[in-house]
């Protein structure tokens, strides 16, 4: 994992001057009117994460270096590219290729990386040196974009005709499942591992000794019948409870009184339950920040693993929502996904009421606070609530 320490850009936008920033861990707005090189920069920016330079061909500017922190290594590195050595390597790539589909096909299969350089440990600088390093980018034409989808599902799509509203909109509705798809994949898989975590503390407990079980019971002041509550669901939750007879409430309670060992095993549950419950809480952030700001009795909740939107408890289909819902469900979405890799938003104001725009960093914040959100936008109402020293006129 990386984020972005500091940049430093000459020519962007036919700019005279090298524009230089140093950022900010959590929140960085670049500010400015139409045509002030927002877009570029975030372009650039993401190029670095990808370490794919062939991307910037078409990008203004002349060189650029970017700085990041690995936290996975616990030290900076720095990325560099020029215009002119891009555009020497790709000609380099195709001069002998008269044929402009053939031409065509090598660029868009060419990955050119970026030149880093790090100090001290060598064997870092050949992991990091052809990284790419996970971050989200949303381009302003991140609603209803195919190029996000798999070939072989716009290939599908387009086998009736061109991409139409419809079509376009059918696309939307299947990244948003997508995306949920994937974080509640990787969501169920550390619940998973919480849930055999507690049965492994359990039947070490079981099997070890009553000392260690006694000193465990000192730090434990759950009661009998949240106790009682808890193990049920615990194994309900693993369906293990047809297998497992806890008895009566009354034996239960009793049992619990006297015996430390099993106050112990409540104790190692109750920690798994925490674990568990951190997990799903994500979850239940996004769940309440989308139904306040959606407002009346548009409802979205997850049930079975699935995303749902109702209304007057009829389901609605996420194609079916305006413009701004769709923007304002994708954003906090993948700002829900990233977990603590960075995201580039170009335009989040795009089809969005101005009350959402003033509470959508906020929310981002709230849904996710261990990302790196880097905005570029020219809307006063995004930034209003965000201190002068994150934001960054350009």
């Amino acid at each position: 994992m990386a984020y972005i320490q500091s940049f430093s850009v000459s020519g962007l936008a036919g700019r005279k001057k090298t524009i230089r920033r140093t950022l900010k861990r959590d929140t960085n707005i670049f500010w400015g009117f139409n045509g002030s090189g927002k877009t570029s920069l975030l372009k650039i920016l993401h190029s670095a994460l990808s370490n794919d330079a062939s991307t910037l061909l078409r990008v203004p500017f002349t060189s650029a270096s970017v700085t990041f922190y690995s936290t996975n290594h616990g030290c900076a590195f720095t990325r560099k590219i020029t215009k002119s050595a891009l555009a020497d390597a790709l000609t380099e790539i195709v001069s002998d290729t008269e044929d402009i589909r053939l031409r065509r096909r090598l660029l868009e299969g060419v990955n050119l990386h970026w030149e880093t350089s790090i100090k001290g440990d060598k064997e870092i600088h050949e992991r990091v040196r052809k990284n790419r390093f996970k971050h989200t980018y949303l381009p302003i034409s991140r609603v209803n974009e195919p190029s996000k989808q798999p070939r072989s599902v716009i290939r599908t799509e387009m086998s009736s005709g061109p991409l139409d509203e419809e079509m376009l909109d059918r696309l939307f509705a299947q990244q948003i499942k997508s995306i949920w798809q994937n974080y509640n994949t990787n969501s169920l898989m550390t619940i998973r591992d919480a849930q055999e975590k507690g049965l492994a503390l359990i039947l070490s407990s079981v099997l070890g000794s009553k000392k260690r079980a006694q000193e465990d019971v000192e730090q434990e002041d759950t009661d009998s019948e949240q106790a009682y509550a808890m193990v049920r669901k615990f194994f309900a939750d693993q369906r293990l409870r047809r297998h497992l007879s806890l008895g009566t409430y009354a034996s239960f309670s009793k049992n619990y009184t006297s015996d430390p060992l099993l106050r112990t095993v409540v104790a190692e549950i109750s920690e798994v339950q925490r674990e568990i419950e951190a997990a799903l809480e994500p979850q239940l952030r996004i769940q309440q920040l989308i139904n306040d700001m959606y407002g009346g009795d548009k409802k979205l909740t997850f049930k079975h693993g699935e995303l749902e939107i109702t209304a007057s408890g009829e389901r609605v289909p996420i194609e079916s929502l305006s413009g701004g819902e769709k923007q304002l469900l994708r954003l906090l979405l993948e700002c829900l996904a990233t977990e603590e890799a960075p995201i580039l938003v170009d335009e989040p104001e795009l089809s969005m009421h101005v009350d959402w725009q003033h509470r959508l960093i906020d929310s981002m914040r709230i849904v996710n606070p261990h990302t790196q959100i880097l905005m570029a936008t020219h809307s006063p109402e995004i930034m209003a609530n965000i201190p002068d020293d994150r934001i960054y006129p350009l």
